[in-house]
């Protein structure tokens, strides 16, 4: 992969984690616009909620501070790894990326996802027995 592919990638990402992260204060404007569109699909259909059902309020819960009861028990854990992924993929393409070679990006890119998912499973599985 050379270094043009990979900077393309991370904007890419970047885009898809902001957009998850600005969907909360987005919502209420696409619930105007679209509202048989704009609710979980599954839930129409099914009546019973999906494993993210609840994560947008519960994303502008966390980022507004207001100590609200959460309503998906995993919304912190997803929160974090969104932002995580978002400081990561703006540190590689701002910093990093122009310092250093292509080998020990990826090095660093493997290395933090890997230790990322390994927390993300550790703390769902702890959510789950407690």
């Amino acid at each position: 992969m050379t270094r043009s592919n990979y900077f393309i990638i991370n904007l890419v990402l970047i885009c898809f984690f902001l957009y998850l992260l600005s969907l909360p204060f987005l919502s209420p404007f696409m619930q105007e616009l679209f509202p048989d569109l704009w609710q979980c699909q599954y839930l129409r259909i099914t009546g019973q909620e999906c494993p993210f059902c609840g994560l947008t309020r519960d994303f502008r819960n966390i980022m507004s501070l207001s100590g609200a009861t959460l309503h998906n028990r995993f919304a912190y854990v997803i929160f974090a790894f969104c932002a995580g992924e978002l400081f990561l993929r703006g540190l590689v393409s701002v910093v990093i990326f122009r310092n250093m070679p292509i080998g020990k990006i990826f090095t660093i890119d493997i290395i933090y996802n890997f230790i990322f998912v390994i927390l993300l499973i550790v703390s769902i599985v702890v959510k789950l027995y407690n």
